[in-house]
């Protein structure tokens, strides 16, 4: 085996590298916008779990003011219709 071959290879193997530690850079990315995307849904269903508790709490006061037993209608999301 001659140099040039032996060069040619390298060659071919360092280009591989280097293709190789791209995409490896470009998947890093995705990971770390998949995590901030993660991250921010997390916040806004906190954000929105906070606010149906508060809409209870309200109609349930409302309810009883009404003279309703709120506890009448409680629902069964598990059951299929």
């Amino acid at each position: 085996m001659g140099l040039g071959s032996t060069a040619r290879k390298i060659q071919a193997l360092t280009d591989t590298a280097e293709e190789l530690y791209r995409k490896l850079g470009e998947i890093l990315d995705r990971v770390h916008a998949i995590e901030e995307s993660i991250e921010t849904s997390g916040d806004r269903l906190t954000e929105i779990e906070a606010r149906l508790a508060r809409q209870d709490a309200l109609l349930e006061a409302i309810a009883r003011d009404a003279g309703i037993d709120p506890t009448e209608f409680e629902v069964d999301l598990d059951e299929e219709e």
